[in-house]
Order: structure tokens, then C-alpha cells, then sequence
């Protein structure tokens, strides 16, 4: 199933523009990234199984909870994440 889930991010990697990001439900930028979006999620997953780092994770976790719609018009990476945070899918 992971490797399914890859596919698809990596599908909707190649549709959004260079850089990685989210907005609040105001329209502000919530979560700025010059990574690609098959490698911010990779890079967030990694952010989040590993050992301490609880304030960079509180940090994901505080944007992940502000971002709202669409991530630059092409899907909602950032939704995955929350999900494979909060338990197995």
C-alpha cells in the first residue's frame, strides 16, 4: 500500500509548481518549502517517525493543523501526513 501512496504524491509532485506549500484558510502561507512535494512528504513522514525532535515535530504539527484546501492547487499532501502521524492506516 506505501508503495501506492508514493505513486500517487509522486503523480501529484510532478502537477504542482517547484516548491512545496500550504495556506490557512485566509489565503496566508502556512507551510514554505523549496522541496517538491514527493520529497516534503518524505521528508515530513521521516520528521515524524523519528526519535525526539519534539519541537520540530510540534512545529509540522502546528502547520499541518493550520493548512486548509488545496497545497498549491494540486491536492493535499500535507493531509496524508496528518493521517500517517495519528496512527496506521
Amino acid at each position: 500500500m506505501y508503495d501506492n501512496v508514493r505513486r500517487e504524491i509522486a503523480k501529484l509532485a510532478e502537477e504542482l509548481p517547484k516548491g512545496y506549500g500550504t495556506f490557512d484558510s485566509n489565503g496566508k502561507p502556512v507551510i514554505v518549502s523549496q522541496l517538491d512535494g514527493l520529497d516534503w512528504f518524505s521528508w515530513a513522514t521521516n520528521l515524524l517517525r523519528a526519535r525526539g525532535r519534539a519541537k520540530e515535530k510540534a512545529a509540522l504539527r502546528a502547520q499541518l493543523s493550520r493548512s486548509s484546501g488545496d497545497d498549491n492547487g494540486g491536492g493535499r499532501i500535507y493531509e496524508l501526513v496528518a493521517a500517517l502521524d495519528a496512527g496506521p492506516v
